[in-house]
Parts: structure tokens; C-alpha cells; sequence
């Protein structure tokens, strides 16, 4: 026969466990989320330093229903195509620019929201660096987790 307190230690673990059930799931997804994340902005980070072309950045970073919207900007774009000569020009003076995630992430199930800093260094000698805010708004998709809605504005966090 099993002690009441042996029966009652195991209604409460059990308790628990099915409590903490949905927290270590969300864990788990969380963690998923961020490694796959953190991923994607190694490889655009890797693109950016060895020069490569808008096309070949955006083909890893973005999804084509991309919508970016930002300081600075007369409207926002509303899919990658519109957004190709923003992004030309912004990778036209060399490879000055590196992506950071800023924690936290926040996810649910194909979707996450980070939030990163951008440091760029001086385009030309003389000029000052620059930094940006960015949240990108990521999806989980047939290409891996792609930044599908994006907003910056200038300055640190």
C-alpha cells in the first residue's frame, strides 16, 4: 500500500509537470526559433563582409512579401521587389555592416520578433559610423526563418 504522502508527492509532481508542460514547450520552440534565427543573420552577416551582391543578401535574409518600413523613408515598401534599390544602395559602399540580435525573441509556432542592432562603419574616412535599430518580424519557412516584415529607426539601443 502507498503512503498518503508518497501519493500525494507524486499528485503534485504530476501537477507540475503537466503545469510546466506548455512552458517547456515554448521553451523548446523559443530555442528552435533563436538557432534558426541566429542562422539566418550569421549567414546574412557572412554575405555582407564578403562583399556579395543585394540579390545574394536578400535571397538569404528576406521573404519576397517583404515589407520594410522605417526612419527616414517617404512610405514603406510593400514587397522585396520595391525594396532591391534601398537594399543595393545601402551594400554599394563595401562590407561596413554587421547584424546583432538584441534579446529578447519572441515566437509562436512559424513566427518570431526580434529586435537587432546594425553597426556600420564609416563609408568613407572622415565620416561617422553608423547605427540602427531594426525588429524584424521572421517566418519559418520552406527557406529556413526569413524576415518577412521589417521597421528601423536610427540610433543604439
Amino acid at each position: 500500500m502507498t503512503s498518503v504522502f508518497l501519493r500525494a508527492t507524486s499528485a503534485t509532481a504530476m501537477s507540475l509537470a503537466v503545469t510546466l508542460m506548455p512552458a517547456l514547450t515554448l521553451s523548446a520552440d523559443l530555442s528552435q526559433a533563436r538557432a534558426g534565427i541566429q542562422s539566418t543573420v550569421d549567414k546574412a552577416n557572412a554575405l555582407f563582409h564578403r562583399s556579395a551582391s543585394a540579390e545574394e543578401i536578400a535571397a538569404a535574409l528576406f521573404e519576397d512579401d517583404l515589407m520594410v518600413t522605417g526612419e527616414g523613408e517617404k512610405g514603406s515598401y510593400r514587397n522585396l521587389k520595391s525594396f532591391m534599390g534601398s537594399l543595393a544602395a545601402h551594400t554599394a559602399a563595401g562590407p561596413r555592416c554587421t547584424l546583432a540580435i538584441v534579446d529578447p525573441i519572441r515566437s509562436s509556432g512559424d513566427l518570431a520578433v526580434a529586435f537587432l542592432a546594425e553597426h556600420c562603419t564609416a563609408a568613407k574616412a572622415g565620416e561617422p559610423e553608423e547605427d540602427t535599430r531594426v525588429m524584424f518580424a521572421f517566418r519559418n519557412g520552406a527557406h529556413g526563418w526569413r524576415v518577412t516584415m521589417a521597421s528601423f529607426s536610427i540610433g543604439k539601443y
